[in-house]
């Protein structure tokens, strides 16, 4: 692993994106076993994540170096935590990551058991390092890269913590650019037969395949760098974080607190500053916003309607159960069934912010000391476990992505959890990596 010391450091152009030191596994690897799904995903879901721990086995995996958010409240979550650290670190020197200096293009194609009839366009990405002197996850953030939704600050130490003694970072962090003009990536892709490939497999349990090549030519690495400062900004808006805000929030929270103990002169290359990122257009036929579903627990159905009917009057909404040519269609889930409601004059961001902010505090004022919410991909999914007493399920509509990037700039964040990129088991898998020491 020397080469690594060899190869030149993350560049600074003034854009926030950059390319970088990317360690990809070794020929002989199984990318089938090594690449793994995004750590929040399957968080209602422990036998998911236990399955892919059975077909993992004893081989290379990066599901070795990340602490799945359905396990955090486990009786041995520290334990894991200290595995995650040691195993990075043994990764690190064990020779089965090999470096390049560059972009690296990827290819994700979705499985047909997902509901897909495979027509669908794969989505392609741009794997860079961001700039976190270029990224604000605050609300009222004016910083070239922004977050989407709000940032939930108690989600940021478990996070920082890892980060701050980790050897490598594998990312499921997901950015948009808004290039209708296509200029950034899909020049590079259409060529993609003339670089070199770095896998090509099947993904675990559902997740589709996904190919790779490098892009370490100087000046393939100079084209894009060129696009990407030409890209006309919205509301100086450079790329809005599309997934993966939190892991980006805590490698910000760890760059900024490194920043203050080195020398100025070393700021400009170090390691920590940079968090590595797939990078996406947000025009890309691949890419599908889906809505985050929401569910309760340990609710009282009928009390937990009567609130909300209230709640949403209180905020300058009605529901109401028949079809209206204003507001967004919400469904509620329960043993009792299923009925559409609309929130009267509600754009799909308001109706995603009135039930979020009913949410929030519906555990205090109604919902007893067992009530608590999470978050669903997949309307089946939501159906399934909504299925049981005491359980309320909320379907929420999907937000038009071409809205987005208007939205953000003038509105900052939008409501949490408002969309997702994709199914669960279409979000990024773990596969290459950087060093962080």
């Amino acid at each position: 692993m020397n080469a690594t010391r060899t190869l030149p450091a993350e560049t600074l152009d003034g854009t926030g994106l950059a390319p970088a030191r990317i360690l990809t596994p070794a020929p002989g690897v199984d990318i089938t076993r090594w690449a793994v799904v995004a750590c929040d995903q399957f968080t209602s879901q422990p036998e998911y994540w236990k399955s892919a721990e059975a077909f993992v086995g004893n081989s290379p995996s990066a599901l070795n170096m990340i602490l799945p958010e359905a396990f955090l409240d486990a009786p041995d979550s520290a334990e894991r935590e200290r595995r995650v650290i040691s195993n990075m670190r043994r990764t690190a020197d064990s020779g089965i990551l090999l470096p390049f200096f560059g972009y690296a293009l990827a290819e994700r194609r979705f499985d047909s058991d997902n509901g897909n009839d495979n027509k669908r366009p794969p989505r392609v990405g741009l794997i860079a390092a961001v700039d976190l002197e270029y990224y604000d996850y605050n609300a009222d953030s004016s910083s070239p890269i922004r977050p989407t939704e709000g940032t939930i600050a108690q989600r940021l130490p478990p996070r920082a913590a890892i980060r701050r003694e980790a050897a490598l970072e594998l990312p499921h962090i997901m950015l948009l650019l808004q290039d209708q003009a296509r200029s950034v990536i899909e020049p590079v892709y259409a060529r993609r037969g003339s670089l070199r490939q770095l896998y090509d497999a099947p993904l675990m349990l559902g997740g589709g395949s996904i190919k790779g090549w490098a892009i370490d030519n100087p000046d393939d690495i100079s084209a894009i760098q060129s696009a990407i400062r030409a890209l006309p900004l919205t509301g100086g808006v450079r790329a809005a974080v599309g997934d993966g805000n939190h892991s980006l929030a805590a490698a910000r929270m760890v760059w900024m607190d490194t920043r203050q103990s080195i020398p100025q002169e070393q700021r400009a290359a170090h390691p920590l500053r940079f968090a590595l990122a797939e990078v996406c257009n947000v025009y890309d036929e691949g890419i599908s916003f889906e809505p985050i579903h929401r569910i309760v627990y340990g609710a009282d159905t009928r009390a937990f309607m009567e609130s909300f009917e209230a709640w949403t009057a209180d905020q300058g909404g009605t529901l109401s159960s028949e079809s209206l040519p204003y507001g967004k269609m919400i469904v509620r889930v329960s043993t009792e069934g299923e009925r559409p409601l609309w929130i009267s004059g509600a754009s799909q961001q308001t109706a995603a912010g009135i039930v979020q902010s009913f949410l929030d505090q519906w555990p205090a004022i109604g919902g007893g000391s067992d009530a608590y919410v999470d978050y669903i991909h997949g309307d089946d999914a939501l159906r399934s476990l909504a299925s049981e007493p005491n359980r309320v399920g909320i379907l929420l509509p999907s937000l038009d992505k071409s809205e987005l990037f208007p939205a953000i700039a003038k509105d900052g964040v939008l409501p949490r959890k408002t969309f997702s990129m994709g199914l669960a088991r279409e979000k990024r898998y773990y596969l290459e990596a950087r060093k962080l020491r």
